[in-house]
């Protein structure tokens, strides 16, 4: 049954609630107590965007090559560094200053994305090798 309900942001919107009519009245009044989808949306928005320049500023002091990879993949791996190396200097015991280097020095967004779920050693470890290996191919390819 729709019914219309005011929200406690005052902006009225229609909800389908289902259910006797003691789970509808239950539900009702929850709604009501709570802002609105947009309004909800919106404070997410702020909140979101407040975090992602909070940890940007974590990050200033280091120097964050552009990510390469199709634009989708960028903007994905830019969300998942900056998170990932938030949360390695924090760490005091994995997040060492050459661990931080070796995480920075990633330009490629795939590895971001692929190393997204490690454990912040693991991904410490996995930008040291990374960081190795690209330095042996240099010195071969001289």
């Amino acid at each position: 049954m729709d019914h219309t309900i005011t929200h406690a942001c005052g902006h009225l919107q229609i909800h389908h609630v289902l259910g006797f009519t003691q789970q509808q009245l239950r539900k009702i009044a929850r709604l009501e107590s709570a802002p609105c989808d947009n309004c909800r949306r919106a404070a997410r928005q702020v909140s979101s965007t407040a975090y992602g320049a909070e940890q940007a500023a974590t990050l200033a002091h280091l120097a964050l090559a552009n990510l390469s990879g199709s634009p989708r993949q960028v903007a994905w791996a830019e969300s998942i560094r900056v998170t990932r190396l938030t949360s390695l200097l924090a760490d005091r015991e994995d997040g060492t200053p050459e661990a931080c280097r070796a995480c920075a020095a990633v330009t490629e967004a795939q590895w971001w994305i692929d190393h997204r779920d490690l454990p912040l050693a693991d991904l410490a470890a996995g930008a040291i090798a990374a960081a190795t290996i690209g330095r042996k191919t240099v010195a071969a390819a001289a």
